[in-house]
């Protein structure tokens, strides 16, 4: 699903990779628990770890996931 080859820089946001968005936000829906470091979730998606953790953070700044130490974890429906 993503361009493994395809560089993307820390300068990118969001908006620039809304594929890989959707497939973060669809894995970790599919997998209640989930919880990854930057480094995993990098390995995972196929992503640079920069842009990863940049999507990361932003999925956090959006209510979507929330940090527990070094990990992102999906955010629990109140």
């Amino acid at each position: 699903l993503l361009d493994r080859g395809r560089h993307h820089d820390a300068r990118c946001t969001v908006k620039d990779l809304p594929d890989a968005r959707l497939f973060v936000v669809a894995a970790y829906r599919e997998m209640p628990g989930l919880r990854l470091t930057v480094a995993q979730a990098s390995r995972l998606f196929g992503l640079e770890h920069e842009t990863c953790a940049v999507l990361l953070t932003a999925l956090v700044a959006d209510g979507l996931l929330h940090r527990q130490q070094q990990y992102f974890v999906a955010r629990t429906p109140a």
